[in-house]
């Protein structure tokens, strides 16, 4: 016997297009944070520190496209935002300090 496991864990997010894959994602970072169980307490400090970290750099996104959209073509250069990581709300240093973090 091999291996490979016959139902590997999130198996569907790797079948799904794009857009679904996209949307699957977004839920999981932004919706509300799930509801805690006996076994997951304390892995639910992480879930909720990344969403955090998510939510902080979209909010800063949503800022930055309100911004220009205000400055319109009044600006002469354009206002610098890094779309890759959010303009520095999520990095790998980040992600990388909140899984360290001693879980319970």
């Amino acid at each position: 016997m091999t291996g490979k496991r016959l139902d590997p864990p999130l198996q569907e997010w790797a079948d799904n297009g794009g857009a679904t894959l996209l949307k699957e994602k977004n839920y999981v970072l932004v919706s509300m944070p799930p509801r805690r169980t006996e076994q997951f307490e304390s892995f639910g400090r992480w879930i909720v520190s990344m969403q955090k970290m998510f939510l902080d750099g979209l909010h800063a996104h949503a800022s930055y496209l309100l911004d220009l959209s205000v400055a319109g073509s009044q600006i002469s250069s354009p206002i610098h935002f890094a779309n890759d990581t959010l303009d520095g709300f999520v990095t790998f240093d980040k992600l990388q300090k909140i899984l360290d973090t001693k879980l319970l």
